[in-house]
């Protein structure tokens, strides 16, 4: 991040936090939660391995910091993401994977950081989470 800071590469970062680890882990047993996290982490990183890079920072929390900064191109892989998620539910009926988001565009304010962008995106992703709790997306 310090490096893309210094070099002022324009970036994009998506945080991620994965729905249902508590009702897998709760209903299945901590097994099953881990193969529902790395599941979700096997089809972050297919799904955006050509424009970025994926981590796992936490628990249930994921972020994709990208070098493609179309908007364009960043909702069509968040749709291919969504499709596989849909994909994997269908092999895995006990399963409901899925994900709130948010997006961040290092470009949105002069001299934002990785890092306050990634501080963006978490706030815009809680935001999408409680939106998702409220059935209004």
């Amino acid at each position: 991040m310090d490096e893309m800071d210094r070099e002022h590469r324009p970036v994009v970062v998506i945080n991620f936090d994965l729905n249902h680890l508590k009702d897998v882990n709760d209903s299945l047993g901590h097994q099953e939660g881990d193969l529902f996290i790395k599941t979700f982490g096997l089809i972050l990183e297919e799904v955006f391995q050509k424009v970025g890079t994926a981590f796992r920072t936490g628990g249930d929390e994921f972020v994709v910091i990208s070098t493609e900064t179309s908007q364009t191109m960043i909702d069509q892989l968040i749709q291919e993401l969504r499709a596989r998620m849909r994909e994997e539910n269908e092999k895995r009926k006990q399963w409901n994977l899925s994900t709130a988001y948010g997006v961040a565009y290092r470009t949105e304010a002069e001299q934002l950081s990785v890092r306050q962008a990634m501080k963006i995106a978490d706030e815009r992703m809680y935001e999408n989470k409680r939106e998702m709790k409220e059935g209004r997306c």
